[in-house]
């Protein structure tokens, strides 16, 4: 028999699984952003200079 306690738990635990899992897709997401926003500016100033 399952007690309330350990229905508690095992709520906590998955919540902590969900928090993880996102927290690590948004750090994820917003790395891949900085490399193209890098990528961009890079080919940017390549441009720039093929002009002169």
């Amino acid at each position: 028999m399952t007690t309330i306690l350990e229905i508690d738990r095992d709520i906590t635990v998955a919540n902590w699984v969900k928090i993880g899992f996102y927290s690590t897709a948004i750090i994820f997401n917003i790395c891949l952003i900085a490399q193209v926003y890098e990528y961009i500016k890079q080919e940017n100033r390549s441009l720039s200079t093929q002009r002169c």
